[in-house]
């Protein structure tokens, strides 16, 4: 199930670092709400994953924020906004994939303390340190896609804390990150 978590985080990374470069909004915005419609299969299929097969309920208040994040980028018309998406998600895919590979290595036990470490610092600098400062920049007239990254950016940090605590050996459970099978 990683696999297919891994998959979406790579096309949608390498769609939105396509973009990056791209100066004609309209086709930003075409590749956009490609990945808009490619989010909404995934995040279907991983809450219908996480609730029925997992029997774990701990994902699915992210995914119906991200639905909104979904419905907004797909029919946004603000030209600021829409420049601002590749990098955007570049940054939050790439941070999900960060977990989708720890996840990976760690099944295979592959993953060293050192490479935790590099990663935890990786996804807080980049929820905490770019997307966020990123998305306040854009935030006037978007209360609503404001308000729900403030959401997921609870919950990423609930998740930090749980995650630092595994590496430093605490007595916690290790966080229930995303593709935890």
């Amino acid at each position: 199930m990683v696999t297919i978590n891994l998959w979406f985080n790579i096309v949608a990374v390498g769609l939105g670092t396509y973009c990056l470069g791209k100066t004609n909004v309209q086709e930003i915005h075409n590749v956009i709400r490609l990945i808009c419609c490619l989010a909404g299969l995934y995040f279907t299929y991983d809450t219908y994953k996480e609730i029925m097969v997992l029997k774990r309920y701990i994902f699915v208040p992210h995914h119906l924020l991200s639905y909104i994040f979904v419905y907004k980028f797909y029919f946004i018309q603000d030209k600021i906004l829409i420049r601002a998406a590749p990098f955007l998600l570049v940054c939050t895919e790439t941070s999900s994939m960060i977990i989708n590979v720890r996840v990976q290595l760690e099944k295979n036990k592959t993953l060293t303390r050192r490479i935790d470490i590099i990663f935890l610092i990786v996804y807080a600098i980049l929820r905490n340190l770019i997307v966020t400062p990123g998305l306040y920049k854009i935030k006037q007239g978007n209360d609503l896609l404001w308000n729900s990254w403030l959401c997921i950016l609870l919950m990423s940090n609930a998740w930090i804390i749980q995650w630092s605590k595994n590496i430093l050996g605490a007595k916690s459970q290790s966080p229930p990150l995303k593709g935890e099978e």
